[in-house]
């Protein structure tokens, strides 16, 4: 297939840690990129900084709830106020999903890296997600 791809890459994604037994590494993702620049291919694309995800865009695939506990958790100060339960119910507080007080600000730009990749790809072109 032809056409122009998009690379969605920059630091704020590189910020993305989950934690040391997580396979989503911030390096593996450097690699990547550092594979596609040496090779040449980084000519045939379009570079797209990440941005931070718009409350309606995360809307688009998360409940408002879920939306807004994740920024009350990303505040240590609100997330005194989250019952066990919600952060349980939500899958939080575990290496798959662990609690930073940056939680929604480095999720953020790795959600919109996703919805550009998906209007790229709605617009006939190729993009391609760096997560």
């Amino acid at each position: 297939m032809s056409g122009p791809v998009a690379l969605v890459y920059g630091e704020a994604l590189m910020k993305h840690y989950l934690s040391d037994e997580h396979p989503l590494q911030p390096v593996r993702v450097k690699l990547a990129v550092d594979l596609i620049k040496s090779t040449g291919l980084i000519e045939h694309s379009h570079l797209l900084p990440p941005r931070p995800a718009t409350i309606g865009e995360l809307e688009l695939v998360h409940s408002g709830e879920y939306v807004e506990l994740v920024r009350m958790l990303s505040d240590p100060a609100q997330r005194q106020g989250v019952s066990p339960e919600a952060i349980d119910a939500a899958g939080f507080a575990s290496a798959d999903n662990p609690i930073s007080d940056e939680l929604h600000a480095i999720a953020s730009p790795m959600s919109t890296s996703t919805c550009t990749t998906a209007m790229g790809w709605r617009r006939s072109s190729r993009a391609i997600p760096t997560c």
